[in-house]
């Protein structure tokens, strides 16, 4: 993997609130963020000829 340098208009960082749709929706993650990570990356291994 090779990174570029950054553009003026790239996000550096990015940081989810999830506090308005748990408000408004009332609705509460089944799981934490680093198990979703790890299912996620799970699923893309099992699928990755959609990414081909």
């Amino acid at each position: 993997i090779s990174y570029e340098n950054w553009r003026p208009s790239d996000q550096k960082v990015y940081i989810s609130d999830i506090s308005k749709v748990k408000e408004k929706l009332r609705w509460n993650p089944r799981v934490g963020p680093r198990e979703g990570v790890n299912k996620l990356v799970g699923w893309i291994k099992v699928n990755e000829k959609i990414f081909m």
